[in-house]
């Protein structure tokens, strides 16, 4: 159902002219005016008993025949109890699946605050749709001509916020990537001639980008990590230019998404090993931060292989089999014992990693599994002394 939720308080209104876009409406009650300008199938009247008694009849008077209007009865919010029990009535008076337009312009105290994370619930509780969240501007008119302002696009800030905190904290980067992919689509739905800006055409590639690199994250893929970190760090200036004008909360979080992926970032890992093992590392450490424990392991498996080929001098790719073979034979044949050189931390750890990888491969369907809290700090420990086999910079 298309709803329109608004408030009044007990202030003296005065009368002005509202506009939005190419429509008008004068009055000193902006609930007219919303109806005027949206014609939603109902209208919800937030008001305390004062206000009910100053402007309901009034109000009901003017909107008779014109709109369906619901007074909804709330307190005057003066303590933080009177504040929860507002925020339930607009949260109770939504229902799944509404279109809703939420007007602001005569709410008082911190209801204002209120709608913005009402919305932010709904949305997210009740799969509420925001049509639009507008306040009448009555202190910024001019020749008694007051502009309502639409501030939906703050609301869907908290999205991007969201999106992007997300991202860095998990690498699920699927939700800013539909709300870029959304930016580019809004954007040629939109005249050029009406703003002079022009239509984005890096927008869709950087969703991809940063879907790609999540992808990458969660599978382990760390050759793809650091490419699409490379292209992600070296994206062209117009790139911001083009968020600026068609995804402004994405232009504002770029330099953070940045900061998170630049170190990860080289363009050929084929031919740069020592600095590959280095980013692998960070990717590894990461992926234990993120809870990527699965990921860790068998990057930290393919990681030691790597080392042995390099130093063996052995083929990346085509002595991978070789090298395996070679230190599972001397993961056999080298005792505990033996003087602690590089080549012998590395079989000691190679050996952990069979077995770690065992575990994870079967799921724990093993005789003697072990518990999910020492395989993490396993896992912990394994990078660890991967990393103390030798200083390696990028």
């Amino acid at each position: 159902m298309r709803k329109a939720i608004t408030f009044l308080g007990t202030f003296n209104y005065a009368e002005t002219t509202y506009f939005l876009n190419q429509k008008t409406c004068r009055t000193n009650l902006f609930p007219e005016a919303l109806n005027s300008f949206f014609s939603p199938e109902e209208i919800l009247v937030f008001l305390t008993k004062d206000a009910e008694n100053k402007y309901l009849e009034i109000l009901s008077n003017r909107l008779k025949g014109k709109a369906s209007l619901r007074p909804i009865s709330i307190p005057d919010g003066k303590n933080e109890a009177e504040i929860w029990g507002i925020f339930e009535k607009l949260t109770q008076n939504v229902n799944r699946g509404d279109r809703i337009i939420f007007d602001i312009t005569h709410a008082f105290r911190s209801i204002p605050f209120l709608a913005i994370i009402a919305v932010s619930y709904l949305r997210a509780a009740k799969d509420m749709e925001l049509e639009a969240l507008v306040y009448g501007a009555y202190d910024a008119r001019v020749d008694d001509r007051s502009p309502v302002f639409d501030l939906t696009p703050f609301v869907t800030l908290l999205d991007w916020t969201n999106a992007t905190d997300k991202f860095v904290k998990t690498d699920q980067g699927s939700e800013i990537a539909h709300l870029l992919r959304d930016a580019h689509q809004v954007a040629y739905k939109i005249p050029e001639s009406r703003d002079g800006r022009q239509p984005p055409k890096e927008l869709k590639n950087i969703a991809a980008d940063i879907e790609e690199i999540s992808r990458a994250m969660l599978l382990a893929r760390s050759e793809e990590v650091m490419n699409k970190a490379w292209k992600m760090s070296n994206r062209p200036d117009s790139c911001r230019k083009e968020a600026d004008d068609w995804a402004k909360p994405f232009s504002l979080l770029i330099d953070r998404i940045n900061e998170e992926f630049s170190p990860l970032s080289l363009q050929d890992p084929r031919e740069d090993i020592n600095h590959r093992l280095a980013i692998e590392l960070k990717i590894q450490r990461r992926q234990l931060e993120k809870g990527q424990v699965i990921q860790a392991i068998l990057l930290s498996r393919e990681w030691v292989v790597t080392y042995y080929t390099s130093l063996m001098g052995m083929n990346l790719l085509s002595d991978r089999e070789k090298a395996e073979g070679m230190l599972n034979s001397r993961a056999k044949s080298m005792i505990s014992t033996e003087s602690r050189s590089e080549e012998s931390e590395l079989i000691g750890i190679w050996r952990d990693l069979i077995q770690l990888r065992n575990d994870v491969a079967h799921c724990g369907m093993r005789s003697n599994p072990m518990q999910s809290g020492k395989l993490v700090t396993k896992a912990e420990e394994v990078v660890l002394r991967l990393s103390k086999i030798k200083q390696l910079q990028p």
